[in-house]
């Protein structure tokens, strides 16, 4: 069993690699973080606009994120960006740093890359992690500046060494790619650790796929196991994708196949089309859940529609058999096409 374990490991692999551009603009979490968890009185509020507008660059800047969220004061961010202006032209680090963040996603703003830059790289100075992270991602991907991978590789490094989560997953995947740097898979397992003692459920991912495959870390099934299923609990796909084979097939889990189809529904439901297939699987031999051919080709049909050809030939089949779908040979010829189409591109790349 664990060499099918291993299997599924690293075809989906394959299929579904997460690659470096995933960071995004964490800006409006901590938004929502702030009003969630620091709703204002009305009198904090009164004392933060007094300050705010007798000069205050922290109360400014704080003022903006209350605009911005309508936490407290009606939701208005041209008022917001407003304050944050206010506060980053006296040098606010924190304001610079939103305000790059809010010119890269056009949101309250219309979208002007080479602006958002401009306060990065103010706040960067600064010292301020997220938009040294930011930065990075900025040169990494050529957007508002000349595309540089040894200068994103610098500012995620200073933001990691300050301990943003997401600089350090980035440079565990830079180290593991080996494309902007050379490949040094021990390090890129170090600064996933990192990420993931802080909660970052890519880095837990990426770690899973360490321990599983042995790549910079030695082999361990049980340690692999558990980074997927502390991952998966933070609701991301590809984890739940893996702890669902590793309780469908016994291998770092006590085997519990209603378990494992619990899993890959969550995984399916999210579109991850293995999880779809095996999902499919195990509902057209009722294993884990009871059989049901029209739930099993239902979920074949959505993994095939994203490409998966493994799903694509099973289509393929249930159209030329004819039991639980009308033959339909015409149709079952099409997705086998297609099966053949993307497995010999795969096969190129």
């Amino acid at each position: 069993m664990k060499k099918i374990f291993v299997l599924v490991l690293i075809i989906s692999a394959l299929f579904a690699g997460r690659g470096l551009a995933l960071d995004s603009l964490t800006y409006k979490g901590q938004v929502n973080d702030a009003k969630a968890n620091n709703a204002k009185t009305d009198a904090e509020v009164a004392s933060i606009v007094k300050a705010a507008e007798s000069g205050d660059a922290e109360n400014q800047y704080q003022l903006g994120f209350l605009y911005f969220s309508g936490d407290g004061v009606p939701l208005d961010k041209a008022k917001a960006i407003e304050w944050w202006l206010k506060a980053a032209k006296q040098g606010n680090r924190d304001a610079q740093a939103i305000l790059g963040a809010v010119y890269f996603e056009g949101d309250g703003v219309p979208q002007d890359f080479a602006k958002g830059v401009e306060w990065l790289q103010k706040a960067a100075d600064q010292g301020n992690a997220l938009a040294q992270r930011r930065l990075g991602w900025a040169y990494f991907d050529g957007q508002g500046i000349a595309k540089d991978s040894k200068k994103a590789l610098e500012w995620w490094t200073k933001a990691a060494i300050q301990g943003d989560d997401k600089a350090q997953d980035a440079l565990g995947d830079a180290y593991s790619i080996g494309k902007i740097v050379p490949q040094d898979l021990a390090k890129a397992v170090e600064w996933w650790l990192k990420a993931a003692d802080q909660g970052n459920y890519f880095a837990q991912y990426s770690l899973g796929q360490a321990y599983a495959r042995g790549r910079g870390a030695p082999k361990d099934q049980n340690k692999a196991v558990s980074f997927f299923e502390k991952s998966a609990e933070q609701g991301y796909a590809r984890s739940q994708y893996y702890l669902g084979a590793a309780y469908f097939f016994g291998d770092g889990k006590p085997m519990n196949k209603a378990t494992a189809t619990g899993w890959w529904l969550k995984a399916a439901d999210q579109g991850h089309p293995d999880a779809q297939y095996l999902l499919g699987l195990a509902y057209s031999k009722g294993e884990g859940v009871p059989k049901n051919m029209s739930k099993a080709i239902e979920w074949w049909t959505k993994a095939a529609e994203q490409g998966l050809p493994t799903a694509q030939y099973m289509l393929g089949l249930e159209y030329a058999i004819g039991d639980d779908v009308p033959e339909d040979i015409t149709k079952a010829t099409e997705w086998w096409l297609k099966a053949v189409k993307v497995s010999l591109r795969n096969s190129d790349t």
